[in-house]
Order: structure tokens, then sequence, then C-alpha cells
């Protein structure tokens, strides 16, 4: 399965992937802004606009 972003991009790892796990999922950023964005608040991050994954993933990284 290849890797995707948390905007849709799919990773083109060279070794330097841009990551974190949350709530137990590995997400992968396309650059070191929306990285640190998602880290300053993750929640509003996951509602915006910018985030492009599978609505099911989404709900399960949004607090109840």
């Amino acid at each position: 399965m290849a890797k995707i972003t948390i905007c849709g991009a799919p990773v083109l790892s060279r070794g330097k992937d841009k990551f974190l796990k949350y709530k137990g999922k590995k997400l992968f950023f396309c650059n070191d802004l929306c990285l640190k964005k998602f880290e300053e608040n993750p929640q509003e991050f996951i509602r915006s606009k910018h985030t492009q994954l599978d609505q099911k993933i989404i709900a399960s990284l949004l607090d109840p």
C-alpha cells in the first residue's frame, strides 16, 4: 500500500519522510510547515480543508 500524506499527496520516500504518530496512526506530511501546524493544533488541522484523508480515518482522529 502506498503511503499518502495527510493532504492526499503520495509520499515520495527518500528516507526523509515527515511523519508523526497520532492516536495510534502514522501520519505523513508533505512539508515541515504542515507538520508544525498539525503539532500546534491537531484537531483544527484535521478539520481543515487541507486534510484529504478518507472520512473514516478522519473520524478516528477527531476527539469525540
